[in-house]
């Protein structure tokens, strides 16, 4: 008699289930890498790279001005000048915000993979801090606060006890790639990583360094190679190219998540993304938001559902034939539209992902920033249904 297919899909999933019932995540991320199964992902944000739109007790804490002070550098050096204790104030910040606890949680509600946000910096915590290291290249400013690595190596740690997934991201350049506190410049919106070389050959210095570090742990699922950059098309794909092979020297078997512009917003079909990096294991990130502009009317809910249903279906549908590239939707959100709309509003969005290879939402906890942008209350409020997680191995 032969099994059934239900059963036999069972069976072999629970070889991949630890005693406590957590996922193996070697495993787990073989599949997603294979394509087996698909990302449903958060971003664990403003933990290792401040934005003060989330954390804005911090910014309080050391009587910052949010108007004035964007971003880590920013907030670290202000935070100084006002007599506090930066260090003392950022370790209460990375032992607080994402523990042990969360990991769990993220593992419960069905995320599969986190990606986590991170400074270039922080990689040489070991040498006492990138303004110490014998780097090989003059980059400025370096004299970050020291400390935050060894948060990473927890959450490495959690992630392999819960079955998570783990993207490194590197959010924040030397130079700052798009001028945006998310990348923390020394000059809010100054874009100086592609001006000079020495910037792109420190970031590929960096992101290889973590690769080395995190290469033999099963919880690694890839690399974002840079996230949201405002530069120049060639600069950036010369990174691309030289930080995977840099990558490779480390490590083989990850994903490689790269992006195109993002201001100008590119879609990726381009011919020279469509034809770039066509590689095994190469992915390309797209992020779609609705809060910031864009072609539809955002005083009525109607509208923007409506775009997301129909035009932004077609442009997923257009990448989809053109770009050989598996995609995936690493940041996105429920925000866009006022109270009431939300389910109808996330569930259009989630309609596009499903052609995709998934998505991670911004952000896992983001209690300043509303209900729209954190994904803990978005499942609590029923705006993601349970179905439409990961509960599979």
């Amino acid at each position: 008699m032969k099994t059934p297919l239900f059963l036999l899909t069972f069976f072999l999933s629970t070889l991949f289930i630890s005693a406590d019932g957590y996922c193996d995540v070697k495993q787990m991320n073989a599949d997603i890498r294979a394509e087996r199964i698909p990302v449903r992902g958060a971003n664990l944000g403003s933990w290792l790279v401040l934005e003060n739109w989330m954390v804005p007790e911090m910014w309080s804490t050391c009587s910052c001005d949010m108007n004035n002070v964007e971003g880590q550098w920013q907030f670290e050096q202000c935070c100084d000048q006002n007599g506090q204790d930066v260090s003392q104030v950022l370790e209460n910040h990375w032992s607080t915000w994402v523990t042990e606890q969360t990991f769990q949680q993220l593992a419960d509600s069905g995320v599969n993979a986190v990606r986590i946000p991170i400074g270039w910096w922080m990689i040489y915590d070991p040498e006492g801090g990138a303004n110490h290291a014998n780097l090989n290249y003059y980059v400025t400013p370096t004299a970050y606060t020291v400390g935050g690595l060894k948060y990473l190596d927890m959450a490495f740690d959690w992630a392999e006890q819960y079955g998570v997934g783990i993207f490194i991201d590197m959010h924040a350049a030397p130079g700052s790639q798009n001028g945006d506190q998310d990348s923390s410049p020394a000059v809010t919106g100054q874009v100086y990583w592609d001006k000079y070389p020495a910037n792109q050959g420190e970031t590929v210095d960096s992101i290889g360094l973590y690769a080395d570090r995190y290469k033999n742990r099963s919880a690694l699922l890839g690399f974002h190679l840079l996230n949201e950059p405002a530069v120049e098309t060639s600069v950036l794909q010369d990174y691309y190219l030289k930080a995977h092979s840099r990558i490779l020297q480390s490590v083989e078997d990850v994903l490689f998540i790269i992006m195109p512009i993002n201001r100008p917003w590119e879609d990726g079909t381009g011919p020279e993304w469509t034809g770039f990096m066509n590689f095994p294991n190469v992915w390309m990130s797209i992020h779609y938001y609705y809060c910031f502009g864009g072609p539809w009317n955002a005083t009525d809910p109607e509208s923007v559902i409506s775009y997301a249903k129909n035009q932004r279906m077609d442009q997923i549908r257009n990448y989809v034939r053109l770009n050989p590239k598996p995609l995936i939707g690493d940041e996105w959100s429920a925000c866009g539209v006022p109270d009431g709309y939300e389910y109808q509003f996330v569930q259009a969005e989630l309609e596009g992902f499903d052609l995709v290879r998934g998505w991670a939402f911004w952000a896992w906890h983001n209690p300043d920033g509303g209900a729209a942008w954190d994904l803990q209350q978005t499942l609590a409020n029923g705006w993601i249904r349970p179905e439409q997680m990961s509960h599979v191995c």
